[in-house]
């Protein structure tokens, strides 16, 4: 009964490693603190990436990549005037957002009274940051928002409450459109009703950089979420958004601009009134809002944290909730949701960033002392830049008679992942690609009966073991795992490989080395 036990156990951590959503890789860890650490915000640019933390005991962090995540820079202390930069992060995420000349922008609000809207700019290297705004606050914000607009234009939005009676809440609107070096406002998202609070608000800039505002404006016993489009002369008249109840924390709702369409708004949000709460999604277009609930309360998903990323004929949602997380997209323009799987391997429920580079997308994470990073790669064959796997850790099967092309490899992660890739065009296309395994230097033998049979080896802590699968490319599916045991004292060598024949097995033969090529 142990034994069955333990096998159960094994076969569910095997699981855990093996069962990612269709091109995911496994996490990269990418910072062991020696403090808490909490993953805040990210940008992308091409194939680089720009990740923003905060250290609870020494401020700001960030970190950059430039080969599409997979391999990042040291994080990198942000300095202003040689001083760390502390934030109210609890209360309130710093942005980090990107020019088109690789100038990097932050804005935060400082920890303690008096409250400070600060926006600090950096040109690369990134390691002279400077003041471009600061507004002292009455009050501390409930949110604060920054967005970069090609090529260098800020737009700005932060909410506080006034010191004198009656107390209200206010939300400002601020613009510029050299880089920070100056700006227009503040403009005051206008009140409906006299003696009401504006606040809790969302910024989003369309492909034509029309600015919408979200944002709440509410009494002791009144409450009406709105939505206004920044005019040249003041601001729309505004329209209720069609539910009254949505979240208020940062990551309970979010908006985002359409990259394609103008006058397009993209909201995905939980519904704070309903316990398990739901997710829903809503498009603002030309004056009206069409709404799709993404997932029930009888489902798996209940959301607590939310976001997501908008392009051209895919809106892709990532939600973590008390009971599960997973991915869910739509090609439709939010029609249609799909429920792609789960990731099992980002920890914390209370934030993370979900950003998009020029070939994948990605999240950005934190739990206790560790950053940790994981990306989609749908659109590659490989995931590392500049080459098809590490070394010469690849492989590349051809069915007989056909265009149906396999590439198997060892990808750059964490848990050095076994990946196998499909395209059934000649390699013109490929199918997103799925983790076998875990391990190195893998072989392949593609059998024409119908098998494609792939061996590697998994370092262990004491010993070393091998590892086997076999894929029916006539059923297209995989066998389990198999653990295979090398002769005491064995290790494979990169430079060593093996040939599986159609009933596999480990044959120990001799080597000789002719015209510089060794034969095994």
């Amino acid at each position: 009964m142990k034994k069955i036990i333990l096998c159960l156990i094994l076969i569910g951590f095997l699981r855990a490693f093996i069962d990612m959503p269709p091109g995911w890789r496994h996490k990269n860890t990418l910072v062991n603190a020696n403090e808490l650490v909490y993953a805040l915000s990210a940008v992308a640019k091409g194939d680089t990436i720009w990740l923003l933390s905060e250290y609870s005991g020494s401020g700001l962090h960030f970190l950059y990549s430039e080969n599409n995540g997979f391999d990042f820079s040291r994080p990198l202390q942000v300095l202003v005037d040689q001083q760390p930069v502390k934030t109210l992060f609890t209360h309130t995420y710093p942005k980090l957002v990107v020019d088109n000349e690789n100038n990097l922008y932050i804005v935060y609000c400082t920890p303690a009274s008096p409250y400070t809207v600060v926006v600090i700019k950096s040109p690369p290297p990134w390691q002279n940051w400077i003041k471009k705004f600061e507004y002292v606050l009455p009050s501390q914000p409930h949110y604060i928002g920054l967005i970069c607009y090609p090529p260098n234009h800020l737009h700005l939005i932060y909410d506080f409450q006034n010191n004198s009676f009656p107390y209200l809440w206010d939300t400002h609107y601020r613009y510029s459109s050299d880089g920070g070096n100056t700006w227009l406002g503040p403009f005051l998202v206008p009140r409906d009703t006299e003696y009401t609070n504006i606040s809790y608000p969302r910024i989003a800039v369309d492909v034509n950089e029309n600015v919408y505002v979200l944002y709440h404006e509410w009494a002791q016993y009144y409450l009406q979420i709105k939505l206004r489009k920044k005019l040249p002369a003041g601001w729309s008249n505004s329209i209720n958004f069609p539910f009254q109840s949505t979240g208020i924390s940062e990551q309970q709702c979010v908006m985002k601009g359409d990259p394609s369409v103008p006058d397009v708004i993209h909201f995905i949000y939980n519904l704070s009134s309903q316990n398990p709460t739901s997710i829903y999604y809503t498009r603002y277009q030309s004056g009206t809002f069409f709404t799709k609930q993404i997932c029930s309360n009888q489902d798996t998903l209940k959301g607590a944290s939310i976001d997501f990323v908008v392009e051209p004929n895919l809106i892709k949602l990532d939600a973590y909730g008390t009971h599960d997380d997973g991915v869910w997209y739509s090609t439709d323009n939010g029609n249609t949701w799909i429920y792609e799987g789960r990731q099992w391997l980002v920890p914390a429920f209370q934030h993370f960033v979900f950003g998009k580079t020029k070939r994948s997308r990605f999240l950005f994470d934190s739990y206790d002392i560790y950053l940790y990073f994981l990306s989609n790669d749908k659109e590659l064959i490989s995931p590392y830049s500049g080459a098809t796997a590490l070394n010469s850790q690849k492989h590349l099967l051809r069915e007989p008679n056909t265009q149906k092309l396999h590439v198997i490899y060892t990808m750059r992660s964490d848990s050095n992942d076994i990946v196998w890739a499909k395209s059934t065009d000649g390699g013109t296309t490929w199918q997103p690609y799925k983790i076998i395994g875990h391990g190195l230097y893998p072989s392949s033998w593609l059998n024409p009966s119908g098998l494609i049979s792939v061996a590697w080896y998994q370092p262990g802590s004491s010993n070393t073991y091998g590892r086997y699968r076999e894929y029916n490319y006539i059923t297209n599916s995989w066998s389990n795992l198999i653990w295979l045991k090398w002769p005491p004292g064995y290790a494979p060598r990169e430079d060593e490989k093996a040939l599986l024949p159609p009933v596999f097995s480990i044959v120990t033969t001799g080597k000789r080395t002719d015209n510089n090529l060794t034969l095994h």
